[in-house]
This record gives C-alpha cells, structure tokens and sequence, in this order.
C-alpha cells in the first residue's frame, strides 16, 4: 500500500473520531520524541491534515527511548535482535555471528511508542500496526500468526503483563484496550488521552500519561480497571516523559521543556498513587531513563548552540549531579540504555547529514558519571538504540552516511568498543528488540 493510500484510509477510520488538535501535535512530537529538530518542528505545527499525515506517514520513524521488555533465562532460541521498519518488515538478526534471517513482513506500524513486545516466555513477539491489529510472531518458527483486531484506529503501543496473559494497546486519540492474548480478544476500551504507557516492573499497574492535560492515570492490570487521575507538571506546552522504579514502587515523571530552561522530576507513590514534591532541574529537558539500580535518573538536557548534557539525578538525595558533557556537533541523539547490571550506559549521537561526520556511540560509567571514548559509526541519524540482555553487544539503527535514506543496524561489541558488519535494514525503522 503506497503513501497516498495509507493516508486516505487513516482519514476514513478516524471519520467518527477525529483527533484533537492537541493529540494530532502530541502524536507528531512522540512519532520522533527522542530528536529535538523533530520535537521543535511539532511544537511549532498547528495544522491539523500535516499533522495526520506525519503522524502516520513512513517517514516517522523513532520511538520511544526505552525498548520493549526483553524476555531473559530461556535457553531455547539463540538470541535474537529484532529490527521493525514503517512498511511492517520485521529482520530477525541473530547476535551470534550477526547472522539476518528471512524476514516477517506485516502491516504498517506507527513510528510511535513500542509497536513491539516480547511475550515473558520469550516464544512469541506482538506488532501494533496502523490499522489497528496486534500480530503475534512465532520466534521458533519465524513466521506470524492471526492479526488480533483491537480497534479501527492505529495502535502505537504493546504491553503484555508479566503472566503473559494480557496486552495493553495504546489506540490514538483514544485510549488503552486490554486483550486476551490467549483468546485473542480485545477487552473494553479504557478511555484516556494519554500518549504513552509505562508498566511497573511487577506488572500491577500501567501509568497512562497525558502531555497535554499534565496528568497520569493509573490502571490496574488485574482488574482493567481506570483510576483516579494524578495531575503533574508545570507547563501545559511542556514535554514529559515517565519511567518506572525497578522496585515497581515509584513512578517518576519528567516535565519541561526543550526550548525553555528549567524543569523537573515528580516522583508519584505508587502504593497511594499520590505525588511527592519534584525535584528541580536547570536547563531543557528532554528524556528520562532509571539506572537498572533505581538509584539515578538520567536526563537528557538541551542547553543551546545544539549543545546536550546528561543530568544524573540521585533521587533519594533529591540531587543534581555533576553533568556529563556530549559533542558539540549534535544534530540527532537516540535514548539512554544500560547493561544488565547498570555499570554502563550508552547514548549514540549524530550529526547533520550535510556534515557527513560520523555518529558516536558513547560509552557512560554510571560509577563515576563519566563519558568514555566514543565508537564512530557511519551513520549520520542514530534512530534507534538496544544492548543485549547479556550485556555483550549494543546494537544502532541508523541512516547511512554513504547513502541516504539507507538503514543500517550496526553491532558494537562493548568489552572491545569495535563496530561489526552491518546489517541492511529496510528505511524508516520504528522499533528494535531482543529475545529471549
């Protein structure tokens, strides 16, 4: 299905709903949340049909800075990288030799949110496409199994609960659809604004949260059932990001703003769902990742002159750190991830492509907070970013600095720092996970 055709059927399923203003603007931001050029561009468009189509048009790529739960302990499959573009082509590349498998074509999928999700068994992979389907993959088989109809509107993101009975499906511009993964049928729609979803690690309960009413909205996976609303946050024009404690016992919510200095980190119970007094933060913030300990939050923070900082934030002490500075010559970053037992993390960062200057993958000990030296990658846009849960490889999806419009998923191994063969993937990649 071309581009044309995609954007005539969206605009006929959202006929009977159409989108506010407001969620079209969100939905734009969160297409490209991770990339301030991109985040910018959205908090500066106000007309509705641009925003529909970048919305769901394939070049809104990116996703969230986090990737989907990654299943750990089965021993079974070899494991695995999953790369998904826009088209709804899904490359199995096993790390292993960096060996591609034939690839798993689907329908379209919505560079938002995580339209990926590995089962807890580590057998199966859910895709949320546009058209409102969530497809199970067979990771033994390689082959997909029957769609799931959810809804008629697109689907940006898949949580499956612990036991991996149940999914949580994001609707755009409407809210969170539970579904029987074992029956294969959708639950009764949760009704909600909210633009991104995030579980605790427990699997209690999924936090809905909504830029633009500065609200998160608990739900409780063993019922599927809606709360009472949490209001957070300062600015309403403001960016936000959440992220759970490994603990599962608290959920923090980052607010502010990119373009504007100042910000901060509301920690919110998750035993009384109430929240706690922010900590401040300096400068424009952007995104937020929890170290694996659940001591530290790390906060990408803009400053100017297309400058970044990390921000470590020691959140028992309720205290900014010292920042960890990055290059000058950034033009594009992907999101924060760490090794299984936290000791490092890693951040890659890109260059305009009218630079041709190659992206650097920087290595951080979250020991000492303190960026090591950069692997360089021929790419120019760091899309997407994943580490295997054996800690061993980090892997970054990005635009060829050789050809543009090119992707590419570049291996780097972290005990050498040396980038491996890449892998051609196909253009406008959304989502990148591991299994088992």
């Amino acid at each position: 299905m071309d581009e044309a055709t995609l954007i005539a059927e969206f605009e006929r399923a959202v006929a009977s709903r159409p989108p506010a203003p407001h969620l079209v603007a969100e939905s734009l931001r969160l297409g490209r949340k991770i990339r301030l050029r991109r985040r910018l561009a959205a908090a500066a468009t106000s007309a509705l049909v641009v925003g529909l189509i970048a919305a769901i048009a394939p070049i809104a790529y990116g996703a969230h800075s986090r990737p989907a739960p990654t299943a750990r302990g089965h021993a079974a499959l070899p494991e695995t990288v999953y790369s998904a573009s826009s088209n709804g082509l899904v490359t199995p590349i096993r790390v292993a030799g960096n060996v591609v498998r034939p690839g798993i074509q689907l329908a379209r999928m919505v560079g938002q949110g995580a339209p990926l999700a590995v089962a807890p068994d580590g057998k199966v992979i859910y895709a949320a496409s546009a058209f409102g389907e969530i497809t199970p993959i067979n990771l033994a088989s390689n082959t997909k199994g029957r769609p799931i109809r959810v809804a008629s509107h697109m689907l940006t993101t898949v949580l499956i609960t612990p036991d991996g009975r149940t999914a949580y499906v994001m609707e755009a511009g409407a809210g969170v659809i539970p579904v029987n993964l074992t029956r294969g049928r959708p639950g009764k729609l949760i009704r909600t604004t909210a633009t991104q979803l995030v579980m605790t690690p427990d699997g209690k309960t999924i936090y809905a949260f909504d830029n633009y009413s500065r609200s998160v909205l608990p739900i409780r996976t063993a019922t599927g059932t809606a709360l009472k609303s949490i209001q957070v946050g300062e600015r309403p024009d403001g960016t936000m990001d959440i992220a759970a404690s490994p603990d599962s016992a608290t959920v923090y919510v980052l607010s502010g703003s990119p373009s504007k200095s100042g910000g901060q980190i509301t920690p919110v119970s998750t035993a009384t769902d109430t929240p706690q007094p922010p900590i401040k933060l300096t400068g424009g913030v952007m995104d937020m990742a929890i170290s694996p300990n659940g001591r530290t939050a790390y906060v990408t923070d803009y400053t100017r002159q297309h400058r970044y900082a990390l921000l470590p934030v020691d959140l028992a002490a309720r205290k900014v750190l010292r920042p960890i500075s990055l290059p000058a010559q950034l033009y594009d970053l992907s999101g924060l991830v760490f090794t299984a037992n936290g000791s490092m993390a890693y951040i890659a960062i890109g260059s305009s492509p009218d630079t041709h200057r190659a992206t650097e993958l920087i290595p951080i000990s979250t020991a000492t907070n303190t960026g090591l030296a950069p692997v360089r990658l021929p790419v120019s846009r760091p899309v997407l970013i994943a580490v295997s849960p054996d800690s061993s490889t980090v892997y970054v999806t990005g635009e060829l600095l050789s050809n543009w419009e090119k992707y590419a998923v570049f291996p780097v191994r972290t005990g050498a720092n040396s980038p491996g063969r890449p892998v051609a993937v196909p253009a406008n990649p959304v989502a990148l996970v591991f299994a088992p």
